[in-house]
């Protein structure tokens, strides 16, 4: 599970799971998944990805990060991003961030990209991928009608 907020939303539905191996460079998942397993609520284990630490977005990034993730070739990777626009596919304001989203996607055997409504139409500084590198799309609104995204499981909720 790569860094954002859309993604620590995810956090409370993994509550009542056993057998899961979560990876991730996002201080506020891994203190959240602590908080579960604390109270017996989360049964898995918590991966946490070192490297030089940006507070400001609470996550780690570097060659260290990426060293780190380069070993696990996780069933799902979950992507939060920052634009979704179909010619130009999925985008991200942190070239750092997105380099590691890229190396997730390239492991992952099945790729979910999170997104609310905000980010579509979106085209943020630097590209994390083309719409097909990613499986599915969960977002809280559905996919513009006019937008071609044949074989993108796309899932609203």
């Amino acid at each position: 599970m790569d860094e954002g907020s859309t993604t620590l939303q995810m956090i409370p539905a993994l509550v009542g799971k056993s057998g899961l191996m979560v990876i991730t460079n996002f201080f506020p998942i891994v203190k959240a998944l602590m908080e579960y397993e604390q109270k017996k609520q989360f049964d898995g284990d918590i991966i946490f990805l070192g490297g030089h630490v940006h507070s400001a977005h609470g996550r780690t990034g570097g060659s260290f990060t990426k060293t780190m993730a380069q070993s696990f070739f996780p069933d799902k990777a979950f992507i939060s991003l920052d634009g979704i626009e179909p010619k130009i596919g999925m985008t991200g304001y942190h070239s750092e961030k997105c380099s590691l989203s890229e190396l997730f996607i390239y492991q992952a055997k099945q790729v979910y990209a999170l997104a609310d409504h905000s980010k579509l139409g979106v085209t943020a500084n630097y590209k994390i991928e083309s719409l097909t590198a990613f499986d599915h799309v969960i977002c809280n609104a559905d996919a513009p009608a006019n937008w071609d995204i044949k074989g993108l499981d796309w899932i609203t909720c």
